[in-house]
């Protein structure tokens, strides 16, 4: 994806893959800090780090990790840190038709993401974003890409330049709010597959500041971050109440939140008996 990103004219942050025959101490010198370590597949044996990344601030850091987990050489990459808060990720997902016509397209912004930092978004909404779609639609277009894709961003306020980070071959877990804001990119993929997408149709256009939200991950943010301040209680309930669009909750299916509501209260259930059994 680097090369990729390269050859695209698409900024990426400077990554290096790990390899087993690396000399650590050499590579650690030679990056810029603080930087990422990230595993290659998102379950990997011996990466025993809360989260999704190991932050390194200086290169002993790094040298020491690799000491540590001399196995993860070979399955991990470090990459340059784009700084910036969790404001400043933004994601695209497009629709690419079988003839390869962008056939939708739409860009939401995280608020928040949990866990805070390195987690997956638990509030965002839709924003118009010319040059990040723009940006987006240049990678596709290099990868000779066809189907459903999400591609993250990091914008960055230094040069004001939009880093690619990620890009997932499927629709991301937020995908209720593609339609909530007026483009329903499951069911456009689907007349794209079946032959039944109309050539002429124009390309829809989202409506912005459509705010979605994962209420079980949002509380969870809320936790970490705020506490028991009761005045940003006010205000993270506030937040809940005028979001537009929810990970489960939806008044014209209400059955998707009611199971959903009954499988995680069975897995406390589960957790609760279990615990209580081993302190017996």
């Amino acid at each position: 994806m680097t090369e990729f990103c390269e050859r695209a004219g698409v900024c990426v942050p400077h990554s290096h893959f790990i390899r087993p025959e690396d000399d650590i101490e050499q590579v650690a010198k030679e990056f810029s800090y603080p930087c990422l370590v990230k595993p290659l597949h998102r379950h990997i044996e011996g990466f025993q780090v809360e989260g999704k990344v190991f932050i390194a601030q200086t290169a002993e850091s790094l040298k020491v990790f690799f000491e540590t987990y001399p196995k993860l050489r070979g399955a991990t990459l470090i990459q340059e840190l784009i700084e910036g808060g969790d404001d400043q990720i933004f994601q695209c997902t497009a629709l690419v038709k079988s003839s390869g016509e962008v056939g939708a397209l739409s860009v939401v912004r995280k608020l928040q993401q949990y866990p805070p930092g390195y987690g997956m978004m638990c509030r965002g909404r839709t924003e118009t974003n010319k040059e990040l779609a723009s940006e987006a639609i240049k990678l596709l277009d290099a990868l000779g890409y066809r189907g459903l894709g999400s591609m993250e961003f990091k914008y960055r306020k230094r040069d004001g330049r939009y880093y690619f980070i990620e890009m997932n071959t499927r629709l991301p877990w937020y995908n209720g709010i593609f339609a909530d804001a007026g483009i329903n990119l499951a069911y456009l993929a689907y007349l794209d597959l079946t032959g039944q997408s109309d050539g002429s149709m124009n390309q829809p256009n989202q409506r912005n500041n459509v705010t979605w939200i994962s209420l079980r991950d949002y509380s969870k943010w809320y936790m970490e971050t705020q506490g028991k301040n009761p005045v940003a209680l006010w205000r993270w309930l506030a937040s809940v109440v005028r979001a537009d669009s929810y990970a489960w909750w939806n008044w014209k299916d209400p059955f998707l939140f009611i199971a959903s509501f009954a499988n995680y209260f069975g897995i406390i259930c589960r957790r609760t008996l279990k615990a209580f059994c081993l302190g017996k």
